[in-house]
């Protein structure tokens, strides 16, 4: 019987562990082995340099002011995102009349489309239109502006998430 339970075991393992190998461990391993050569584009050649490239990649400035404002990015969205996500399940924790519909409203912008959600905010961030601007009688080039672009684009993103993390605390919270 512990045999037959074995095989069952690898049968049900297999599958996944091929998908596994062939979808993450081989590419992450040929990319890894890419990173060590200098590639050329129109060129069939590829010779080995080494970690040279890292060490490239690490005096450059464009990748170190890309890995600040990465960093900023998430220090914007990942605490006020979980922060705002635990007191919407919070409040919804609640049993309500309109607790069902809330939940609806929370969620929705999760499964809209990246492309979706970033033409609605262009549309509400545009600075001689937008519904931003005319609902409060301002002209703030919120995507142009240097300041404002990352703040911007961080709020954009807390909405988009925030239903998603809420459900996930929601659950928690009813303890399933």
């Amino acid at each position: 019987m512990k045999r037959r339970d074995g095989l069952a075991a690898l049968g049900f393992l297999l599958p996944y562990g091929l998908l596994f190998t062939t979808f993450l461990l081989v590419p992450l391993a040929y990319g890894f082995w890419i990173s060590l050569h200098k590639w050329q584009l129109l060129s069939h050649s590829a010779p080995f340099v080494g970690t040279a490239n890292y060490g490239d990649i690490l005096k450059d400035e464009l990748f170190r002011i890309s890995v600040t404002r990465t960093a900023l990015f998430v220090l914007m969205t990942v605490p006020v995102g979980n922060a705002l996500s635990l007191a919407l399940a919070s409040g919804l924790n609640q049993n309500y009349k309109t607790t069902s519909l809330l939940k609806v409203v929370f969620y929705l912008p999760v499964v809209l489309s990246v492309s979706v959600v970033a033409l609605l905010w262009r549309w509400m961030y545009d600075a001689g239109s937008g519904l931003i601007n005319r609902t409060f009688d301002i002209e703030v080039p919120w995507l142009a502006s240097t300041t404002l672009a990352l703040p911007s684009f961080a709020l954009m993103s807390i909405w988009w998430g925030v239903g998603g993390n809420m459900l996930v605390y929601l659950a928690a919270l009813k303890g399933v």
